[in-house]
Protein backbone atom coordinates (compact mmCIF):
# COMPACT_ATOMS: atom_id res chain seq x y z
CA UNK A 1 0.00 0.00 0.00
CA UNK A 2 1.35 3.58 -0.55
CA UNK A 3 1.88 6.10 1.48
CA UNK A 4 -1.35 8.20 0.04
CA UNK A 5 -3.54 5.04 0.64
CA UNK A 6 -2.02 4.75 3.98
CA UNK A 7 -2.48 8.58 4.71
CA UNK A 8 -6.31 8.65 3.09
CA UNK A 9 -7.11 5.13 5.55
CA UNK A 10 -5.99 7.07 8.40
CA UNK A 11 -7.64 10.34 7.73
CA UNK A 12 -10.92 8.37 7.45
CA UNK A 13 -10.99 6.60 11.10
CA UNK A 14 -9.55 10.18 12.13
CA UNK A 15 -12.96 11.54 10.48
CA UNK A 16 -15.10 8.77 11.62
CA UNK A 17 -14.21 8.64 15.33
CA UNK A 18 -14.20 12.97 14.83
CA UNK A 19 -17.78 12.90 13.92
CA UNK A 20 -18.83 9.52 15.57
CA UNK A 21 -18.47 10.32 19.54
CA UNK A 22 -20.17 13.25 19.53
CA UNK A 23 -23.40 11.75 18.68
CA UNK A 24 -22.59 8.79 20.62
CA UNK A 25 -22.19 11.53 23.82
CA UNK A 26 -25.85 12.86 22.56
CA UNK A 27 -27.34 9.73 22.95
CA UNK A 28 -26.26 9.03 25.65
CA UNK A 29 -27.01 12.40 27.47
CA UNK A 30 -30.54 12.93 25.71
CA UNK A 31 -32.38 10.48 28.14
CA UNK A 32 -30.08 11.91 31.47
CA UNK A 33 -31.18 15.59 30.47
CA UNK A 34 -34.98 14.59 29.76
CA UNK A 35 -34.81 12.69 32.97
CA UNK A 36 -33.65 15.60 34.78
CA UNK A 37 -35.49 18.75 33.16
CA UNK A 38 -38.90 19.40 32.66
CA UNK A 39 -40.10 19.86 29.11
CA UNK A 40 -39.91 23.44 29.63
CA UNK A 41 -36.48 23.71 30.82
CA UNK A 42 -35.92 21.41 28.05
CA UNK A 43 -37.74 23.35 25.38
CA UNK A 44 -35.66 26.50 26.82
CA UNK A 45 -32.27 25.09 26.83
CA UNK A 46 -33.18 23.68 22.53
CA UNK A 47 -34.16 27.06 21.47
CA UNK A 48 -31.36 29.08 22.82
CA UNK A 49 -29.09 26.57 21.45
CA UNK A 50 -31.36 26.78 17.86
CA UNK A 51 -31.04 30.78 18.20
CA UNK A 52 -27.21 30.54 18.73
CA UNK A 53 -26.98 28.64 15.56
CA UNK A 54 -29.19 30.59 13.67
CA UNK A 55 -27.25 34.18 14.74
CA UNK A 56 -23.65 32.87 14.15
CA UNK A 57 -23.38 32.61 10.40
CA UNK A 58 -25.09 36.42 10.59
CA UNK A 59 -22.98 38.31 13.61
CA UNK A 60 -19.55 36.08 12.54
CA UNK A 61 -19.94 37.11 9.06
CA UNK A 62 -19.02 33.22 8.52
CA UNK A 63 -15.38 34.03 9.10
CA UNK A 64 -14.88 30.75 10.23
CA UNK A 65 -15.14 29.72 6.19
CA UNK A 66 -12.99 31.87 5.37
CA UNK A 67 -10.42 30.73 7.39
CA UNK A 68 -10.61 27.27 5.83
CA UNK A 69 -10.78 28.98 2.28
CA UNK A 70 -7.65 31.45 2.92
CA UNK A 71 -5.41 29.24 5.27
CA UNK A 72 -5.42 26.92 2.45
CA UNK A 73 -3.23 29.59 -0.08
CA UNK A 74 0.57 28.52 0.85
CA UNK A 75 1.24 32.48 -0.45
CA UNK A 76 -0.86 33.86 2.64
CA UNK A 77 -0.44 34.21 6.61
CA UNK A 78 -1.88 31.28 8.02
CA UNK A 79 -1.31 33.07 11.62
CA UNK A 80 -2.69 36.55 10.29
CA UNK A 81 -5.69 34.67 8.56
CA UNK A 82 -6.22 33.14 12.27
CA UNK A 83 -5.54 36.25 14.32
CA UNK A 84 -8.20 37.96 12.08
CA UNK A 85 -10.94 34.94 12.37
CA UNK A 86 -10.30 35.45 16.00
CA UNK A 87 -10.52 38.99 16.47
CA UNK A 88 -14.16 39.05 14.12
CA UNK A 89 -15.43 36.44 16.07
CA UNK A 90 -14.45 38.78 19.57
CA UNK A 91 -15.57 41.78 17.71
CA UNK A 92 -19.51 40.19 16.77
CA UNK A 93 -19.40 38.81 20.23
CA UNK A 94 -19.03 42.54 21.79
CA UNK A 95 -21.83 43.18 19.70
CA UNK A 96 -24.12 40.33 20.42
CA UNK A 97 -23.57 41.22 24.29
CA UNK A 98 -24.53 44.52 23.89
CA UNK A 99 -27.42 43.85 21.28
CA UNK A 100 -29.09 41.51 23.97
CA UNK A 101 -28.62 44.22 26.82
CA UNK A 102 -30.26 46.46 25.05
CA UNK A 103 -33.22 43.99 24.19
CA UNK A 104 -33.26 42.96 27.97
CA UNK A 105 -33.39 46.27 29.09
CA UNK A 106 -36.41 47.80 26.66
CA UNK A 107 -38.21 44.65 27.82
CA UNK A 108 -39.09 43.59 24.34
CA UNK A 109 -38.76 39.99 24.82
CA UNK A 110 -39.10 38.20 27.75
CA UNK A 111 -35.57 37.46 27.79
CA UNK A 112 -33.47 36.78 31.26
CA UNK A 113 -30.69 37.64 31.88
CA UNK A 114 -29.13 33.66 32.27
CA UNK A 115 -30.15 33.81 28.61
CA UNK A 116 -28.33 36.40 27.52
CA UNK A 117 -25.41 34.96 29.62
CA UNK A 118 -26.20 31.78 27.98
CA UNK A 119 -26.19 32.83 24.37
CA UNK A 120 -23.13 34.92 24.89
CA UNK A 121 -20.76 32.23 26.16
CA UNK A 122 -22.04 29.59 23.53
CA UNK A 123 -21.96 31.82 21.15
CA UNK A 124 -18.35 32.40 21.42
CA UNK A 125 -17.16 29.13 22.17
CA UNK A 126 -18.99 27.37 18.96
CA UNK A 127 -17.46 30.33 17.01
CA UNK A 128 -13.79 29.63 18.12
CA UNK A 129 -14.53 26.26 18.12
CA UNK A 130 -15.03 26.34 14.51
CA UNK A 131 -12.23 28.85 13.68
CA UNK A 132 -10.00 26.52 15.20
CA UNK A 133 -11.34 23.44 13.75
CA UNK A 134 -11.46 25.38 9.75
CA UNK A 135 -7.98 26.36 10.69
CA UNK A 136 -6.50 23.37 12.11
CA UNK A 137 -8.17 21.27 9.36
CA UNK A 138 -5.63 23.02 6.80
CA UNK A 139 -2.52 22.61 9.03
CA UNK A 140 -1.96 19.39 9.53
Amino acid sequence: MNSKNKFLGKNIVIFSIGMLVPKIITVILIPIITKYTSNEEYGIAELLIVTVSLIMPLLSLDIQEAVLRFAMDKNENSKKIFSAGIGIVLCSEIFLVIALLMLFSINLFEIKIQYIIFISICYLFRSIKYDFYNFLQDNK
